[in-house]
Protein backbone atom coordinates (compact mmCIF):
# COMPACT_ATOMS: atom_id res chain seq x y z
CA UNK A 1 0.00 0.00 0.00
CA UNK A 2 2.40 2.61 0.48
CA UNK A 3 4.40 1.67 -2.54
CA UNK A 4 1.04 2.39 -4.25
CA UNK A 5 0.90 5.79 -2.59
CA UNK A 6 4.50 6.89 -3.10
CA UNK A 7 3.49 6.14 -6.84
CA UNK A 8 0.23 8.25 -7.12
CA UNK A 9 2.38 11.21 -5.26
CA UNK A 10 5.32 10.44 -7.94
CA UNK A 11 2.42 10.68 -10.57
CA UNK A 12 1.03 13.19 -9.78
CA UNK A 13 4.32 15.75 -9.38
CA UNK A 14 4.49 14.30 -12.82
CA UNK A 15 1.49 15.08 -14.17
CA UNK A 16 1.95 18.93 -12.41
CA UNK A 17 5.60 19.27 -13.68
CA UNK A 18 4.26 18.67 -17.80
CA UNK A 19 1.23 20.99 -17.26
CA UNK A 20 3.77 24.08 -16.15
CA UNK A 21 6.03 23.10 -18.90
CA UNK A 22 2.58 22.92 -21.12
CA UNK A 23 1.76 26.43 -20.03
CA UNK A 24 5.06 27.92 -20.38
CA UNK A 25 4.95 26.60 -24.53
CA UNK A 26 2.14 29.13 -25.73
CA UNK A 27 1.84 28.36 -29.32
CA UNK A 28 0.05 31.63 -30.19
CA UNK A 29 2.73 34.08 -28.58
CA UNK A 30 4.14 36.80 -31.12
CA UNK A 31 7.32 38.15 -31.39
CA UNK A 32 7.78 41.36 -29.60
CA UNK A 33 8.77 44.32 -32.63
CA UNK A 34 10.89 45.52 -30.33
CA UNK A 35 13.57 48.67 -30.84
CA UNK A 36 13.86 47.99 -34.56
CA UNK A 37 10.41 48.38 -35.55
CA UNK A 38 10.15 51.85 -32.73
CA UNK A 39 12.76 53.03 -34.97
CA UNK A 40 11.59 52.39 -37.66
CA UNK A 41 7.97 54.36 -36.95
CA UNK A 42 10.18 57.15 -35.80
CA UNK A 43 12.07 58.04 -38.83
CA UNK A 44 9.34 57.43 -41.09
CA UNK A 45 7.50 60.23 -39.50
CA UNK A 46 10.40 62.28 -39.52
CA UNK A 47 10.92 61.82 -43.29
CA UNK A 48 7.02 62.44 -43.52
CA UNK A 49 7.53 65.51 -41.79
CA UNK A 50 9.88 66.88 -44.25
CA UNK A 51 7.47 65.30 -47.70
CA UNK A 52 3.87 66.47 -46.43
CA UNK A 53 2.98 69.71 -46.45
CA UNK A 54 0.34 69.14 -43.55
CA UNK A 55 -0.20 67.38 -40.11
CA UNK A 56 -3.31 66.29 -38.98
CA UNK A 57 -3.46 64.52 -35.63
CA UNK A 58 -6.97 62.48 -35.50
CA UNK A 59 -8.61 60.46 -32.89
CA UNK A 60 -10.12 57.19 -33.67
CA UNK A 61 -13.60 55.76 -31.73
CA UNK A 62 -14.53 52.17 -31.82
CA UNK A 63 -12.25 51.96 -34.84
CA UNK A 64 -13.09 48.81 -36.66
CA UNK A 65 -9.86 47.71 -39.27
CA UNK A 66 -12.89 47.57 -42.08
CA UNK A 67 -13.59 51.36 -41.95
CA UNK A 68 -9.42 51.96 -41.52
CA UNK A 69 -8.60 50.42 -44.16
CA UNK A 70 -11.43 52.62 -46.34
CA UNK A 71 -9.69 55.56 -44.96
CA UNK A 72 -6.14 54.39 -46.11
CA UNK A 73 -7.76 53.73 -49.93
CA UNK A 74 -9.23 56.89 -49.80
CA UNK A 75 -6.18 58.91 -48.36
CA UNK A 76 -3.43 56.62 -50.48
CA UNK A 77 -1.75 59.70 -51.42
CA UNK A 78 -1.17 60.52 -47.70
CA UNK A 79 0.62 58.61 -44.84
CA UNK A 80 -1.40 57.47 -41.75
CA UNK A 81 0.47 56.61 -38.66
CA UNK A 82 -1.54 54.63 -35.29
CA UNK A 83 1.19 53.55 -33.37
CA UNK A 84 2.97 54.12 -29.72
CA UNK A 85 1.71 57.56 -29.21
CA UNK A 86 5.05 58.19 -27.09
CA UNK A 87 7.76 57.48 -30.05
CA UNK A 88 5.34 59.17 -32.35
CA UNK A 89 5.80 62.36 -29.90
CA UNK A 90 9.33 61.64 -29.70
CA UNK A 91 10.03 61.90 -33.47
CA UNK A 92 7.69 65.28 -33.62
CA UNK A 93 9.74 66.57 -30.37
CA UNK A 94 8.88 67.33 -26.93
CA UNK A 95 10.77 70.04 -25.82
CA UNK A 96 11.68 73.27 -28.50
CA UNK A 97 15.28 71.84 -28.06
CA UNK A 98 14.09 68.22 -29.47
CA UNK A 99 11.50 69.20 -31.63
CA UNK A 100 12.19 68.07 -35.61
CA UNK A 101 10.82 71.35 -37.17
CA UNK A 102 9.40 74.66 -35.78
CA UNK A 103 6.26 74.04 -33.29
CA UNK A 104 6.37 70.23 -33.36
CA UNK A 105 6.32 69.99 -29.68
CA UNK A 106 2.58 71.46 -29.65
CA UNK A 107 1.42 68.50 -32.21
CA UNK A 108 3.20 66.13 -29.86
CA UNK A 109 0.86 67.44 -26.80
CA UNK A 110 -2.09 66.49 -28.36
CA UNK A 111 -1.02 62.65 -28.65
CA UNK A 112 -2.96 61.01 -26.04
CA UNK A 113 -5.30 58.10 -26.40
CA UNK A 114 -6.92 56.05 -29.38
CA UNK A 115 -5.18 58.93 -31.59
CA UNK A 116 -3.28 58.83 -35.07
CA UNK A 117 -1.46 61.36 -37.40
CA UNK A 118 -1.91 62.00 -40.70
CA UNK A 119 0.06 63.44 -43.46
CA UNK A 120 -0.80 64.75 -46.38
CA UNK A 121 -0.92 67.51 -49.29
CA UNK A 122 -4.20 68.27 -49.30
CA UNK A 123 -5.87 71.35 -48.26
CA UNK A 124 -7.24 71.80 -44.52
CA UNK A 125 -10.72 72.26 -46.43
CA UNK A 126 -10.67 68.84 -48.10
CA UNK A 127 -9.28 67.50 -45.05
CA UNK A 128 -12.00 68.47 -43.00
CA UNK A 129 -14.74 67.95 -45.74
CA UNK A 130 -13.73 64.31 -45.71
CA UNK A 131 -14.05 63.87 -42.19
CA UNK A 132 -17.27 65.81 -41.31
CA UNK A 133 -19.32 63.26 -43.57
CA UNK A 134 -16.84 59.96 -42.46
CA UNK A 135 -19.13 58.94 -39.58
CA UNK A 136 -19.97 54.92 -39.67
CA UNK A 137 -22.37 53.12 -37.58
CA UNK A 138 -21.59 50.08 -35.82
CA UNK A 139 -22.09 47.89 -33.30
CA UNK A 140 -20.52 48.71 -29.94
CA UNK A 141 -17.78 47.08 -28.40
CA UNK A 142 -17.73 45.52 -24.88
CA UNK A 143 -17.01 48.56 -22.41
CA UNK A 144 -18.50 50.92 -24.89
CA UNK A 145 -20.96 53.98 -23.21
CA UNK A 146 -24.04 53.93 -24.84
CA UNK A 147 -24.55 57.22 -26.71
CA UNK A 148 -28.22 57.31 -26.07
CA UNK A 149 -31.29 56.04 -24.12
CA UNK A 150 -33.84 53.87 -25.28
CA UNK A 151 -36.94 53.36 -22.47
CA UNK A 152 -38.99 50.42 -23.49
CA UNK A 153 -43.13 51.00 -22.21
CA UNK A 154 -43.98 48.64 -19.50
CA UNK A 155 -46.64 46.41 -20.70
CA UNK A 156 -47.86 43.04 -23.19
CA UNK A 157 -45.55 42.69 -26.73
CA UNK A 158 -46.88 40.63 -29.31
CA UNK A 159 -43.42 38.59 -30.69
CA UNK A 160 -42.29 39.56 -33.60
CA UNK A 161 -42.41 37.24 -37.12
CA UNK A 162 -40.09 36.57 -38.99
CA UNK A 163 -39.62 34.90 -42.55
CA UNK A 164 -37.37 32.10 -42.80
Amino acid sequence: MDKLSNWNQQEDELEYLSIIKWKNNNLTKADKKGKPAKENLFNEIRESVDKYAYIYVFEVMNMRNVYLKEVRNDWSGSRIFLGRNRVMAKALGTTEESEYKLNLRELSLKLVGDVGLLFTNSTPEEVKKYFEGKKESDYARSGTIAESEIIIPQGKYQPRLYCT
